[in-house]
């Protein structure tokens, strides 16, 4: 899976990405990669909290990269998470300012936050060549991954984070 994925990064940043963009249905994506990581959350006992909307509309994606996305995301969560915690994913649909309709993911976990200066390092392809790791980032490879797949999308991804306690990833895709 790790060479998998450091193919994936190296061949992103020499060449364009190619998407298989499709309407897609979420809630069978979501119940996939939520099974795919139980085995993580009950070795850990991590409680999942599920706060997705009923109905949501279809995306526009490519499904295996959006699938690819929800993995990364979720596992480091699970792997900033501490034995027993918690670990929360919320999808929405939502308007922006200008009418226009996005989904809206995010994962928050109870990873001890992360550091104000180590924020924008947690996307990078390269960081983990220059430190060993982030407090309160599981994968940073998989984060960058994300990020590359979401901005091939035209989406965005970010954190929030407060240091000592926890952090969310959110993504947005229109």
């Amino acid at each position: 899976v790790l060479v998998n994925d450091l193919y994936q990064i190296s061949s992103a940043i020499n060449n364009p990405i190619e998407l298989a963009s499709q309407k897609v249905d979420i809630e069978p994506i979501l119940d996939q990669v939520i099974n795919d990581i139980s085995t993580l959350l009950q070795e850990k006992s991590i409680n999942l909290q599920l706060d997705i909307v009923e109905d949501l509309p279809g995306l526009f994606a490519d499904r295996d990269a959006f699938r690819q996305i929800m993995m990364h995301l979720l596992q480091n969560a699970c792997l900033a998470t501490p034995q027993g915690g918690n670990i929360r994913l919320g999808v929405f649909s939502e308007t922006g300012e200008k009418g226009e309709s996005y989904i809206h993911c995010l994962v928050t976990d109870q990873g001890g936050g992360i550091p104000t200066d180590s924020v924008a390092k947690i996307f990078s392809h390269r960081y983990r060549t220059e430190n060993q790791s982030i407090p309160g980032v599981g994968d940073v490879v998989g984060l960058s991954i994300s990020k590359t797949l979401v901005e091939a999308h035209g989406g965005r991804i970010w954190l929030e984070s407060t240091p000592g306690f926890s952090s969310t990833l959110s993504l947005q895709f229109g």
